[in-house]
């Protein structure tokens, strides 16, 4: 970039620099924050919602919240020490830090990076009950990262890895948590080394066990978000299936919605593999304008499982779609 800058009339040289600054902050920013040039000189961050993302991304989310959810059901019972041994240190690539650091202290807007957006993502700035030693309760209000704190903050936000460090589990739509529970370590609330990305909405609900559950264990709570997520999953899964994708992507929307519900993986055997292939060269064939007579399957499949089934009239074109549910089995049969 400096060469460029030194190489190039001043105009272009700044807006080659701009370019960069935007594409290395967007491609940090992952699915959840996107990065603009909110003006010729200033980078803003917008963040995402989940209803923002394509169908496959929404998809890859609440899949990982299915395994996050179970990673925090499972991790319930273990004790804290144990649990912080698995804990992987924040070690991101020096070169990458730096060039974050710079960008956001030199190039990103403050309003939506620094004072807001990934600069205050896991801010002390709300308040925290606290138990004295005389039982009573003291209301404790934390404040927001200065810039300082929040350039750091988002530095070590935006080069978290993809998998959670403590739970072992992927992350695709993060939040910024603690480590350590802000709640109970008040001193480490605004401490960038206690602070690990998480997956968001199991990590959002879980919160809620901090704040004093009511009628409710933190385990059932964890479930019912699980649970939940499992259902809409399966209907992205319904929507996606209903769509021109290869055979390759079916297996693993056929899979990923039998694993989620606890059942036993399709055996990649060569029947499936066969059924495939053929539906995928069809599709080929239809994409390419060829004309694909109409020829009977036949699909043995066993109890439970979901088998989905694209026909076509003998013009090539798409002429139905029939989906197969067969309940109450093990999934086991041939298919």
């Amino acid at each position: 970039m400096k060469a460029a800058q030194e190489s190039l009339p001043p105009k272009l040289a700044q807006e080659m620099i701009s370019d960069y600054d935007v594409e290395t902050l967007d491609e940090a920013g992952g699915l959840l924050y996107s990065a603009y040039k909110s003006s010729p000189k200033k980078i803003g961050f917008k963040r995402n919602s989940f209803k923002d993302l394509g169908i496959s991304d929404q998809i890859r989310v609440l899949k990982d919240n299915v395994d996050n959810y179970n990673s925090l059901i499972n991790s319930i019972n273990t004790p804290e020490q144990k649990l912080l041994n698995k804990l992987q240190q924040h070690n991101p690539n020096k070169e990458v830090y730096d060039d974050l650091v710079q960008i956001l202290s030199t190039a990103v807007d403050s309003k939506t990076g620094i004072y807001g957006g990934p600069g205050q993502v896991g801010s002390p700035n709300r308040k925290y009950m606290i138990k004295n030693a005389d039982g009573s309760n003291s209301i404790i209000k934390g404040k927001q990262f200065s810039r300082d704190e929040a350039i750091r903050n988002a530095a070590q936000f935006l080069t978290e890895p993809e998998i959670d460090r403590l739970l072992g589990t992927h992350v695709s739509f993060p939040q910024q948590g603690h480590v350590l529970d802000a709640k109970n370590n008040i001193d480490l609330a605004r401490d960038p080394n206690n602070m690990r990305a998480q997956q968001a909405a199991p990590n959002w609900r879980d919160g809620a066990d901090a704040k004093g559950l009511v009628n409710l264990s933190r385990e059932d709570n964890l479930k019912i978000g699980r649970d939940n997520d499992v259902q809409q999953l399966l209907e992205l899964i319904d929507e996606r299936m209903g769509q021109e994708i290869s055979g390759t992507e079916t297996m693993n929307l056929l899979n990923m919605a039998k694993e989620i519900q606890g059942e036993q993986r399709f055996a990649a055997s060569p029947e499936v593999k066969g059924i495939l292939e053929n539906l995928s060269a069809n599709r080929d064939a239809q994409a390419a304008g060829a004309v694909v007579g109409e020829k009977p399957t036949v699909i043995n499949a066993g109890e439970g499982s979901r088998v989905y089934v694209e026909g076509s009239n003998g013009n090539g074109s798409k002429a139905e779609k029939i989906k197969a549910i067969l309940k109450n089995g093990n999934g086991n049969g041939k298919h």
